[in-house]
């Protein structure tokens, strides 16, 4: 994404085009906004495979499975969670509120033992009554513990570690330069070793912002008698089922993003992860920025300026916090990504990095 600007001189009374030098449009750093934003930082890699573990706070809610005996009658007292393997979440001495949702009804129980998925509970504590029959899918809210005094601590529950990895990518690149081309002064252009070595760095800079966006992990394989080395992966793989189901994933069916997406979606990471760890800043193309723009338009006032219009919208001011947009011109159309820019980094490799 070259361009190439001109001047104009003056020769025999003609005014002419001459051409100065060639200039790459897209460097300064702030102009690859992601690598910016991300930041080229961290600790540096010794292992083509870069790792590190995700750990999750205890849920707060879950959902009844079916089978439960608490399903079946106001006396049962086991009951199962919806996911397997949920069991963990739970520990003797828990309070839960547990709440029939066709009717708005609940009931607090106790729970005395936990048994892989199987919790077994004192029903209708704290003044609250059995509720007959609960359905699968029913709400359970953890409200708290009640330890009696002097006993021994319960096994606590817990929540397993998720280990997480990406590979390196080598990114190598070089430039050219003939003796003649280095000794011969150029119009416009006080050093070509110093203006080949910018360009070559802009263009690398391209490629690993690319990266970050669409990047595919992968580990090397031979393809035929071809060897295809490591990739690493981007956005577009951390938020695919490629990599797991752990993020907010809708499709709008081409549809224009609205007000109400956005407020979705800040929803259901505000219920998923909390107000303190959810994303913070929307990434997102031209097209979407301009559509964020119109949601506010109608609404928006300022002062009067005769040769000024438009609305532009850096900062979105929502119920569960502000939230940042910032553009970038390779984020597609058909993606918006949230994100918190606190645990996103590019890692260089040992000895190999490079700072602007």
């Amino acid at each position: 994404m070259a361009v190439s600007p001109y001047a104009t001189t003056n020769r025999n009374t003609a005014e002419q085009i001459r051409q100065v030098d060639t200039l790459l449009e897209l460097m300064s750093p702030t102009e690859v906004p992601l690598l910016k934003l991300f930041g080229i930082k961290g600790e540096e890699g010794t292992n083509r495979k870069f790792e590190w573990e995700e750990g999750t706070l205890l849920a707060e809610s879950d959902t009844l499975a079916a089978g439960g005996a608490l399903l079946n009658s106001s006396t049962g007292t086991t009951f199962a969670p919806t996911t397997s393997g949920n069991g963990i979440n739970y520990q003797p001495d828990m309070v839960l509120r547990i709440t029939d949702v066709s009717l708005g009804t609940f009931e607090h129980v106790y729970v005395t033992n936990v048994t892989s998925d199987t919790i077994t509970v004192v029903r209708a504590v704290a003044g609250t009554t059995a509720i007959a029959t609960f359905a699968s899918t029913d709400t359970i809210n953890i409200i708290g513990l009640a330890n009696l005094e002097n006993d021994d601590a319960p096994v606590k529950a817990t929540t397993e570690l998720s280990p997480q990895y990406n590979y390196f990518q080598a990114f190598d690149t070089s430039y050219q330069m003939s003796y003649m081309q280095q000794v011969t002064p150029m119009y416009g252009i006080e050093d070509d070793d110093a203006k080949q070595l910018a360009d070559a760095f802009t263009e690398i800079a391209i490629k690993l912002e690319n990266a970050v966006i669409y990047g595919m992990r992968r580990v090397n394989e031979t393809v035929g008698s071809t060897s295809i080395p490591h990739f690493m992966g981007g956005l577009w793989f951390f938020f695919s089922s490629d990599y797991g189901t752990n993020h907010y994933d809708v499709s709008l069916s081409d549809a224009s993003v609205t007000e109400k997406d956005l407020n979705d979606m800040f929803q259901d990471r505000y219920y998923a992860v909390g107000q303190a760890k959810m994303g913070r800043t929307l990434l997102v193309g031209v097209w979407n920025k301009r559509k964020i723009g119109d949601m506010y338009a109608p609404s928006h006032r300022s002062e009067r300026a005769e040769r000024t219009g438009g609305v532009v919208v850096d900062e979105l001011d929502t119920v569960v916090g502000p939230v940042d947009v910032v553009l970038s011109f390779r984020i597609p159309k058909s993606r918006i990504y949230l994100v918190n820019t606190e645990w996103l980094s590019v890692h260089p490799y040992k000895g190999l990095a490079f700072f602007d």
